[in-house]
């Protein structure tokens, strides 16, 4: 005989499991083709999402597409490029320090 534990066995059936392609009718988002556009890095890239957007840009199978701008991606985040932007974080906290220091002791 082993002495090593067996795995649990699951005899349930799996009614919970559905395709992807049956959902409640009027309750969801339309999910469609979408662009997503990282200007900053020239990365474009199709997929499928519920996002909307009222911009479109034609791909390059000839279709129009919505297109959705973002600011970073994969292709210009730092710990996906291994490139660090330089921040000017000096005159960040001096700026921080002015804004909000004291002006001498509060009476009250």
């Amino acid at each position: 005989m082993s002495s090593s534990p067996q795995a649990p066995t699951h005899t349930g059936t799996h009614r919970h499991r559905r395709s992807a392609t049956r959902t409640k009718p009027g309750i969801h988002p339309e999910y469609r083709p979408v662009v997503y556009r990282d200007k900053g890095a020239d990365l474009a890239f199709l997929t499928r999402s519920t996002a909307t957007s009222d911009q479109t840009v034609e791909w390059t199978d000839g279709n129009t597409y919505p297109v959705i701008d973002v600011q970073i991606s994969s292709a210009s985040h730092p710990f996906w490029t291994g490139k660090q932007r330089l921040l000017d974080t000096a005159g960040r906290v001096e700026k921080f320090r002015q804004k909000h220091a004291r002006r001498g002791p509060q009476s009250g």
